[in-house]
């Protein structure tokens, strides 16, 4: 256990706000409970009062969350994984550490905590950073990697989406799921007889619906549309 830390957890007022954030980039990530685990661990760990932890859980899928921290409250406490967690941008990155900094906010990196953000008021009333003298130089070279990730991923998929639209001979994944979505709505001609009975079988073997629908669907009809008609041939019951 880190001794530092533990002394600073100790010694904030009892009415401190703890803000537990989780920000997934997709939602099958939601599926992944490292964030989770390591959090809830931390807060076992050091025995911190679940009743003054609030929850935030959000799907970015791209988009930006600097407004999701308008709302947090003065001299509370953000607990989260790692700085990817909080932005991959270097440049907001930092504008919104300048500002939980005037606003008193610290983090706590679960996977890193020896580089978490801790601030406390001196008896001046000031406020100032605790534990590691070197954070702002560390923080800065992390922000860059970050932001080389960022931009390196958006490469590779923006080439993989080119690559694969030529492929297709289509331009966007809105025309591609015209063209390829059947508009029929009768469940006969989108999955017949036969097919039913293969995916109920394989259903009960253990297969999952997405498994089936990448495998031997995909090219028929876009996922949204699959499990509808699976939904209507009543084998809801099985895993998703």
């Amino acid at each position: 256990m880190n001794t530092t830390l533990s002394d600073y957890l100790k010694k904030i007022p009892p009415d401190t706000c703890f803000y537990r954030y989780e920000r997934y980039s997709s939602r099958p990530q939601l599926k992944d409970k490292g964030q989770s685990s390591s959090m809830e661990k931390f807060i076992e760990e050091y025995s911190i009062d679940s009743s003054r932890i609030i929850l935030m859980k959000t799907v970015t899928m791209g988009t930006r969350t600097n407004s999701l921290w308008d709302n947090l409250k003065d001299d509370s406490i953000i607990i989260c994984t790692e700085m990817s967690r909080i932005s991959r941008s270097l440049v907001d990155f930092l504008n919104l550490i300048s500002d939980f900094k005037k606003r008193g906010i610290s983090i706590i990196f679960t996977y890193d905590l020896v580089n978490s953000i801790l601030l406390s008021k001196n008896s001046k009333g000031e406020r100032v950073e605790e534990i590691n003298p070197n954070l702002n130089l560390i923080l800065g070279i992390k922000g860059l990697i970050l932001q080389y990730q960022r931009e390196f991923i958006k490469k590779r998929t923006e080439e993989g989406l080119k690559a694969w639209q030529a492929r297709l001979g289509v331009v966007g994944l809105k025309e591609f799921y015209k063209n390829r979505t059947p508009r029929s709505t009768d469940l006969n001609k989108i999955l017949g007889t036969e097919d039913l009975k293969f995916i109920e079988n394989k259903l009960k073997e253990g297969v999952t619906k997405i498994y089936l629908y990448n495998h031997h669907y995909k090219n028929r009809m876009c996922l949204a549309k699959f499990s509808k008609q699976l939904l209507k041939a009543n084998l809801r019951s099985y895993r998703s």
